[in-house]
């Protein structure tokens, strides 16, 4: 965090979530606001849920059979969760799980960062950042995801 702004990066927090319920969004709200010990942010706390695939048939991931309704309102208690505490909060999702496993009339007042790693963006919802692919920055090894904000 310290190193980061020193070096006049913007922050943000992203929390890859693996919520089953409401409590458990709030849970995990809870803990990241622990982490942050109050400290500033320029960007919003991003909630993450994403479908885990083990490649086990065997190993079902807990949160397999969480339903639109239940995913939803986990992501409100998450987002008012951090809002509550004096931060920006935002929902991460693909064009898959924003159709399919949310109900997006429930999120409009929710800035929305879209994974779509494609050159023709047909995804007709709003979004706010939009991660679009991989590239390389100078200082780190490897592949890592590149975005393009379109908030303030």
């Amino acid at each position: 965090y310290d190193a980061a702004h020193d070096a006049g990066i913007d922050l943000g927090v992203y929390f890859f979530s693996q919520a089953a319920t409401v409590e458990e969004a709030v849970e995990e709200a809870d803990y990241v606001l622990s982490l942050l010990e109050d400290r500033n942010l320029e960007y919003p706390i991003v909630f993450d849920w994403e479908t885990v695939v083990t490649g086990d048939p065997e190993d079902i991931p807990r949160t397999e059979d969480v339903m639109p309704q239940t995913l939803t309102l986990s992501a409100i208690a998450f987002c008012e969760t951090i809002k509550d505490a004096g931060y920006d909060s935002m929902i991460y999702t693909n064009k898959k799980l924003a159709t399919i496993k949310y109900d997006l009339r429930q999120l409009s007042d929710y800035p929305v960062w879209l994974a779509y790693y494609d050159t023709e963006l047909n995804y007709c919802y709003d979004f706010d950042i939009w991660q679009y692919g991989t590239g390389e920055v100078d200082g780190i090894d490897g592949e890592v995801d590149v975005n393009i904000a379109m908030i303030k």
